[in-house]
């Protein structure tokens, strides 16, 4: 896996594989060395970010199947499932701000902040 590649995200766009009769979404991934199996049957989407080490996937494979043999499954929605990857950051953010606010009376604020520390909620390192 590109050691540049940030966060993982897995979309079923427009498609809730468990709201569909005989679909599934399986994923086997390798983190940390040890492989395991996720079911992401139901879930419209699933993200990863390797900035944190529990989530730093070393290798995905995605299993899209149907178990129901009478009926064949379709993309519902404009796009079928889609996997995306970036190399921008998505846990923690550090650096300055500069705002500049324009009221449309001739006021204009200015504001600088220093030492701004922003991290995704619920995750950690």
């Amino acid at each position: 896996m590109d050691r540049e590649l940030r966060e993982h995200s897995h979309r079923h766009t427009g498609q809730r594989s468990g709201l569909i009769k005989g679909a599934h979404v399986d994923a086997l991934l390798k983190i940390k060395g040890i492989g395991t199996h996720e079911d992401w049957t139901g879930e419209p989407f699933k993200t990863y970010c390797r900035d944190l080490t529990a989530e730093r996937i070393e290798s995905l494979v995605i299993i899209l199947s149907n178990s129901d043999i009478a009926s064949l499954l379709e993309p519902q929605g404009k796009y079928g499932p889609i996997v995306q990857t970036t190399n921008i950051g998505c846990y923690r953010w550090e650096g300055t701000a500069d705002l500049t606010n324009n009221d449309g009376f001739g006021r204009i604020e200015k504001m600088t902040v220093s030492d701004l520390r922003l991290e995704a909620q619920g995750r950690r390192s």
